[in-house]
C-alpha cells in the first residue's frame, strides 16, 4: 500500500527593497521552489502574484501598492521583470559576469565554490558548458588534475568531486590552513614547527608573548636558547642587539 508524503514548503524569506542583485534573485528563487513544492499549477499565474505580494516588505511593499491596477503584469514572469526593473541595480550583470571571469581559487574549495556560485546566481542565464569550464579553470591546479583524470563533464559533478578531494585531503592532513588561522611558526620547546627554525624576535620577548617557552641552554623561561645571553654560541645577530635591554629582560622573567 502506498502512502501520501506531504512536503512542507519553506516560506521564502520577505524582500524590502533592497538594490542588491543578489538578494534580488535569491528571493525570486525562494519564490520558484515554494510554488514547486507547494505543487500550484504552472498558469496559475494570478495566484503566484497574489503569493508573492504577500512576502514584499519596506520600499518594495509600499512600490508594490502605487503600481496601477492596469499596469500590473497578468503573468508571473511579467512580475519579476517588473520587480527586477524597479530594485535591480543597472550593472550588477556586468560587475557579475567581470567577477566570475576572474574567480580563481585563493583558498579552500568549498570557499571558492560559494563565491562562484553567489556571482552565478547575479549572471543569470549561462550555459552549462560554460559554467564548467570557468569553474574547473579557476581550480587550484592540484585539484583541476584530478577533474580531468575522472574525465567530469558536468558543472555539478565537477564542484561535487572538487568538494569530495578537499575534503579527503583534509581527512589524511588534518586541518585546513583557514581553520588552524594565519600561517605562521609556532614556538614549541625545541624552538622548531615542521622542521622550520622558529626565530622570535627580542620584542615579542619583550611584552611576554613567550614568556613560557624555556632555554634549552640554561633552563629558564622567556626566551630560546638563540637569545640565551648566558650562551656563548648565541645568535651573532642578536650578540649585536641590545645587550642591556636583553639582560634587563632575563631580570625580570628569573
Amino acid at each position: 500500500m502506498s502512502s501520501l508524503i506531504k512536503i512542507q514548503a519553506p516560506q521564502p524569506k520577505p524582500y524590502d527593497g533592497k538594490r542588491d542583485a543578489l538578494l534580488i534573485n535569491t528571493f525570486l528563487n525562494s519564490l520558484r521552489t515554494y510554488f514547486k513544492l507547494a505543487r500550484l499549477p504552472e498558469d496559475d499565474d494570478a495566484y503566484k502574484i497574489t503569493l508573492a505580494e504577500g512576502y514584499l516588505t519596506g520600499d518594495a511593499s509600499y512600490w508594490w501598492s502605487l503600481v496601477p491596477e492596469d499596469k500590473r503584469p497578468e503573468k508571473y514572469a511579467g512580475f519579476e521583470q517588473l520587480l527586477k526593473a524597479q530594485f535591480y541595480p543597472a550593472d550588477a550583470t556586468i560587475r557579475a559576469k567581470q567577477q566570475l571571469a576572474r574567480a580563481v581559487q585563493r583558498t579552500s574549495v568549498a570557499a571558492y565554490t560559494s563565491y562562484f556560485n553567489k556571482c552565478l546566481i547575479q549572471v543569470g542565464e549561462i550555459s552549462e558548458s560554460e559554467k564548467f569550464d570557468r569553474f574547473v579553470e579557476g581550480l587550484k591546479p592540484e585539484v583541476k588534475k584530478y577533474i580531468y583524470i575522472q574525465d567530469v563533464q558536468c558543472f555539478e559533478e565537477a564542484q561535487a568531486l572538487a568538494l569530495k578531494i578537499e575534503g579527503a585531503e583534509i581527512a589524511s592532513h588534518g586541518l585546513t590552513r583557514e581553520s588552524r588561522g594565519p600561517e605562521r611558526p609556532i614556538p614549541t620547546s625545541s624552538g622548531t614547527r615542521s622542521g622550520r627554525k622558529y626565530q622570535p624576535q627580542i620584542q615579542e620577548l619583550r611584552t611576554g608573548k613567550y614568556f613560557n617557552i624555556v632555554c634549552n641552554y640554561c633552563g629558564k623561561k622567556g626566551h630560546t636558547q638563540r637569545v640565551c645571553w648566558e650562551n656563548p654560541n648565541r645568535d651573532p645577530i642578536v650578540s649585536k642587539s641590545n645587550p642591556p635591554k636583553v639582560q634587563q629582560l632575563k631580570g625580570e622573567r628569573q
